[in-house]
């Protein structure tokens, strides 16, 4: 199947048969198709047009956010290119508290990165959703007894943390009245259980539709006298945007409408003749 993207195998004579008393490696790592073993490599690959296996990336190294699929190395590399100086190593994966979310683990000797600005160089160079919505800050990575990355010891990423790290630590509860209005509405829209008030649309999954079809909503519902501009909507994605954006718009400009008295509207003789 031409473009479609799988997991690469490999066999043949010199395939191993076990991993030495470990049936539950083995296990996950062999595969028996047509009563021929093969070895699950972990690395995603494609046929394309001309019959030629093309490389696709690590199955590991990639997760799907609302159906997207994230290459987690590219999002890796675009965080440390930010300032190779001063971040030393990078780790992106799942939300803990929320698989719809990604956080970025970040190895710094300086707990005090301007995530702003990381952030915005993501945004250059990643698609929205691509973008961590919490950045963690680390001196290091937590290992095991094997000297990997203990991802079970990462620290979750929330303002209430007692640990020692610099984070986008955000209140994700709406605050008023019209933000639970908002958030409710995103909730139907994304399918989702709970949004951030600060998550950005895009990050979420959201698409140019989905803030289309917010935008129709609120004009409807919460601002049918007031003048909107759907560019400010799309420029400021979030829930508690767009609650500001909504309390500070102005009233549209009303057409005064005066009545015509019956004289006013006929024609003199002469322009009935011209006409």
């Amino acid at each position: 199947n031409p473009n479609k993207i799988g997991q690469l195998h490999i066999g043949g004579p010199t395939l191993f048969n076990c991993y030495l008393n470990d049936p539950q490696r083995t296990n996950d790592t062999l595969v028996t198709i047509d009563n021929r073993t093969y070895l699950k490599t972990g690395d995603l690959a494609r046929y394309n047009e001309r019959g030629e296996l093309v490389h696709a990336g690590r199955a590991d190294f990639q997760i799907k956010i609302h159906g997207q699929r994230v290459e987690t190395t590219e999002t890796e590399d675009t965080i440390m290119n930010w300032s190779r100086n001063k971040i030393s190593g990078c780790l992106v994966t799942k939300s803990p508290q929320n698989e719809d979310l990604l956080v970025a683990y970040i190895i710094s000797h300086d707990l005090k990165l301007n995530i702003e600005e990381i952030r915005n160089h993501c945004s250059k160079y990643l698609r929205q959703y691509m973008i961590p919505f919490y950045m963690v800050v680390l001196d290091k990575f937590p290992l095991n007894s094997n000297g990997k990355i203990d991802r079970k010891q990462l620290p979750i990423p929330s303002s209430l943390s007692s640990e020692p790290i610099n984070s986008v630590a955000i209140d994700d509860t709406p605050i008023s009245e019209l933000e639970e209005k908002i958030h409710k509405l995103w909730c139907s829209v994304l399918q989702l259980n709970s949004v951030p008030r600060h998550a950005n649309c895009f990050a979420l999954g959201g698409s140019s539709l989905s803030l289309i079809q917010f935008f129709n909503y609120y004009q409807f519902h919460f601002a049918p006298d007031m003048q909107l501009n759907v560019l400010d909507f799309f420029i400021s994605p979030t829930i508690g945007d767009h609650a500001q954006l909504l309390l500070s718009c102005k009233t549209k400009t009303k057409i005064i409408w005066s009545p015509l008295h019956l004289t006013q509207g006929k024609s003199s003789t002469q322009q009935q003749k011209n006409t």
